[in-house]
């Protein structure tokens, strides 16, 4: 139970912003959410039990809840340890669709640049990807 607790405890994501004075006056909410599809199929199960071999799906919504437009934001995820990027599900919010967005197996980082970011939660950016758990 430890071990499935440390996948979803181990994320590490920072949102660096832009060097205009507007853009770090303000407030940048992101919000995580990880589900577990225990069939990597794409469609997340009601499960709160990860276990090796089945894929925990991350979602990233940031919403800028200031009152101004931000500009060059940058997203950066860590993969948590004991499971590998999974490309082949198909998300509605695909990190991997989104201009810009890499990976870096060995640095084991997912690293997304936003230029523009419209005031509020309507203009919500959604990223989703997908980890395995190692067998």
């Amino acid at each position: 139970m430890n071990e499935n607790k440390s996948l979803f405890g181990s994320f590490l994501f920072s949102l660096l912003l832009g060097f205009s004075p507007l853009s770090q006056a303000t407030p940048i909410k992101v919000v995580m959410n990880a589900a577990i599809d225990e069939n990597c199929d794409g469609v997340a199960e009601t499960t709160t039990r990860a276990t090796p071999g089945s894929c925990i799906i991350y979602t990233l919504t940031t919403t800028n809840t200031g009152v101004a437009t931000v500009y060059n934001l940058q997203i950066n995820g860590q993969v948590p340890r004991h499971t590998q990027i999974f490309q082949q599900l198909w998300l509605d919010h695909d990190i991997f669709a989104y201009p810009g967005a890499q990976v870096d197996p060995s640095k084991r980082y997912i690293t997304v640049p936003i230029e523009k970011l419209e005031t509020g939660s309507s203009n919500a950016l959604v990223l989703q990807y997908a980890v395995k758990i190692e067998e």
